[in-house]
């Protein structure tokens, strides 16, 4: 039986989430235009219900639409302070098969893309950023940030390299 991905685009169109200088777009319209160009063939592409309005209700929203799915990924790039670079993910502490295939993702990006690898944390409470995508879906998910949108990180990422590794997890699921 073929394994299922899920791609999810982070934030909605209404709350775009991050602009990054170096892309000149917010991190919505970004993957947008990565996860329909370059992942399509690799698994579903899913957006966030725009006119839900409160967030933990659009997470559960998602979480019945991707429960069926193997893999749950929803893309971002994360801002700090200029200097900060490198791809992280958060997944549902506890969970080995998740932060696995996080640590594999992050480790490819860094071999693929020289971005570098700054690992996961898990999601234990409410306080942490992307704790309610995380913890509301039903299956294995990841936040993946890609890397830093305030940095030079932009320029090495490659929507097309990130299919290819995408493509490598899917065959070992």
């Amino acid at each position: 039986m073929s394994k299922k991905i899920a791609f999810v685009v982070g934030h909605t169109e209404n709350s775009q989430g991050a602009y990054s200088e170096y892309l000149k777009m917010h991190e919505w319209r970004y993957f947008k235009n990565i996860a329909l160009n370059h992942l399509t063939d690799v698994g579903d592409v899913f957006f966030h219900e725009s006119s839900i309005f409160s967030y933990t209700a659009r997470q559960k929203e998602m979480a019945g639409r991707t429960k069926d799915y193997d893999l749950v990924i929803e893309l971002h790039f994360d801002m700090f302070n200029g200097s900060a670079s490198g791809c992280h993910f958060i997944y549902f502490a506890g969970n080995k098969k998740t932060s696995l295939f996080g640590e594999m993702l992050c480790l490819d990006i860094e071999r693929e893309m020289g971005i570098h690898s700054r690992s996961g944390k898990g999601a234990v409470d409410s306080s942490e950023n992307g704790h309610g995508f995380i913890m509301q879906q039903k299956t294995n998910a990841i936040l993946l940030e890609c890397f830093f949108g305030d940095s030079s990180d932009p320029q090495k990422f490659d929507g097309e390299k990130l299919r290819k590794i995408m493509q490598d997890i899917k065959g070992i699921l």
